[in-house]
């Protein structure tokens, strides 16, 4: 697990390890280059529907792989998902957006 926490979210900046790379005609990232924190959540965002399965593919070696655009869709569906939270919570977008105008 030690090795693990190296590829978390509070160290990326440091690492700077490559993340996509081509397979043949594909491109994607190691599903274990994944960041520590967002890996269980990407494996399970596949379970509830496995129309899912078509971002993942295995290489030869038997490494997974999350396709460019599976990790974007991830990404995307991440988003929507804290946006559904903050709402919940009684978030403001608009007040969000001015204190980034703010300090721009």
């Amino acid at each position: 697990m030690a090795i693990d926490k190296l590829n978390s979210l509070q160290f990326l900046c440091f690492l700077r390890r490559p993340y996509f790379e081509e397979f043949g005609e594909e491109d994607g990232v190691y599903v274990d280059r994944v960041p520590f924190e967002l890996r269980i959540r990407l494996l399970r965002w596949t379970w509830p529907t496995r129309s899912r399965d078509q971002y993942f593919f295995t290489t030869p070696d038997g490494r997974d792989v999350i396709t460019r655009e599976g990790w974007e869709e991830f990404v995307r569906w991440v988003g929507d998902a804290m946006d559904r939270q903050l709402s919940a919570e009684g978030d403001n977008p608009n007040e969000a957006e001015s204190i980034k105008r703010q300090s721009v």
